[in-house]
C-alpha cells in the first residue's frame, strides 16, 4: 500500500480528503506548517498514519531551520 500526504493548510475539507483516501487504497498522512497547531488535526488524528511537521515555511528558498518545530511532536 502506498502513502499519500496532504497539506492541512491547503486542503479545503481535511476530514473528507482523509476519509476518501481509503477508497484509493493509500495510507493517509498530513503535513503541517511550522506555525500550525497540532489541534488542527484533531478531526483526523485517528485516521492518519503520519504527521509531518515542516521545519521551514514552504515556498521560501534559503530559510533557516525553525528549532521550535522539534518540540511539537
Amino acid at each position: 500500500m502506498i502513502g499519500s500526504r496532504v497539506h492541512a493548510e491547503v486542503c479545503g475539507d481535511l476530514p473528507r480528503t482523509i476519509n476518501g483516501s481509503g477508497e484509493l487504497k493509500v495510507r493517509p498522512g498530513v503535513v503541517i506548517n511550522p506555525d500550525t497547531p497540532l489541534k488542527a488535526l484533531d478531526s483526523v488524528l485517528e485516521e492518519i498514519d503520519l504527521v509531518l511537521i515542516m521545519s521551514v515555511h514552504p515556498g521560501f528558498w534559503g530559510q533557516g531551520f525553525i528549532p521550535s518545530t522539534l518540540g511539537k511532536g
